[in-house]
């Protein structure tokens, strides 16, 4: 059995901790002076060994949370019309 290191365990949490990690894990690896090149070989895997994301899916999510903070800040009204599917 192979062993996994630390390197591909930091990889793996940020890719089950969703897509912002992902992005951040991404621009991580393309900077080998700040992370050791192992974590940077690593997190280079999440710019194109990912599972497929469900586009529908990522426009939902971003829809729902634009409107959650829109109506946190008071910026929505009740019979504004936001976005239409």
């Amino acid at each position: 059995k192979q062993q996994t290191t630390n390197a591909q365990r930091v990889a793996a949490a940020l890719e089950n901790l969703g897509p912002t990690f992902v992005k951040f894990g991404q621009a991580l690896s393309s900077r080998p002076d700040i992370v050791p090149q192992s974590l940077a070989a690593a997190l280079a895997k999440l710019q194109d060994d990912m599972e497929p994301f469900d586009t529908d899916l990522a426009k939902d999510i971003v829809l729902r949370e634009l409107l959650k903070k829109n109506l946190e800040r008071g910026s929505l009204q009740g019979g504004d019309v936001v976005a239409e599917r």
